[in-house]
């Protein structure tokens, strides 16, 4: 999930928050300015983002992180199913 941190309708944490709540699984990018590091660091420290890219960001910078999300849940989901395999389930 790549989200920015102003969002409109509820606020940035509780978003955060409640999407870590539903699918704990996903891995959670935050797009932010410099004006918003104080949530930034809440976040983090709360550990319901696991990422966080500066505005404006790079094109090619916001792809190479995308692709690093998408392999470390592949890599993820791959440990979960050797897991799984060695105890039997």
């Amino acid at each position: 999930m790549l989200t920015d941190m102003r969002l409109a309708d509820i606020s940035d944490l509780a978003f955060l928050r409640r999407l870590k709540g539903l699918y704990p699984e996903i891995i959670r990018m935050v797009l932010s300015s410099a004006t918003e590091v104080n949530s930034i660091l809440k976040a983090a420290n709360e550990g319901v983002i696991n990422r966080f890219l500066t505005k404006p960001w790079l094109a090619d910078d916001l792809r190479s992180q995308l692709r690093e999300a998408f392999r470390q849940r592949q890599l993820e989901q791959e440990n979960q199913r050797l897991r799984q395999q060695v105890l039997g389930l």
